[in-house]
């Protein structure tokens, strides 16, 4: 993501929503295959011996690597991108998008990471979805990876 994600790293980088939910990850991207939408985990190293592939279009593994070199991540929350049964989709779509937030309203985190440079229209999803969350006091800061 481009733009305005970026300045709010800046103008939350002291905010934890609950002390109960600080250092919760949720990861954005495609994984290895499409058998879960949603999975979470109790610490990143578990996910990564779970996520472990060589397909670099699964960038989600990826992610877990880098994000393993911080310490402090308790929880992992992965929602997975891949789609298809053989030839997998990693594409992030409008709708894929829409689906994910829809679910993530309900959950804590306080760690957003999305691999992607959003569309005009997924930037606008983000900071409805965004908002939305600060509404509720469950704010969150944005993670950029590449």
């Amino acid at each position: 993501m481009l733009g305005e994600p970026l300045i709010n790293i800046t103008e939350s980088a002291g905010v934890v929503p609950r002390i109960n939910y600080s250092n919760v990850v949720c990861i954005v991207a495609p994984f290895k295959d499409s058998s879960f939408v949603f999975k979470s985990y109790k610490n990143i190293q578990t996910a990564i011996i779970e996520q472990k592939t060589t397909d670099e279009d699964a960038v989600g593994y990826r992610y877990l690597q880098i994000l393993s070199e911080n310490n402090n991540i308790k929880d992992v929350i992965l929602c997975n991108l891949t789609t298809g049964e053989n030839e997998y989709d990693y594409s992030l779509t409008d709708e894929k998008l829409a689906n994910i937030f829809e679910e993530l309203k309900d959950v804590h985190f306080n760690i957003l990471a999305i691999p992607y440079e959003l569309t005009p229209n997924q930037l606008t999803m983000y900071k409805v979805f965004r908002d939305n969350e600060f509404k509720k006091n469950e704010c969150f800061w944005i993670k950029h990876l590449y």
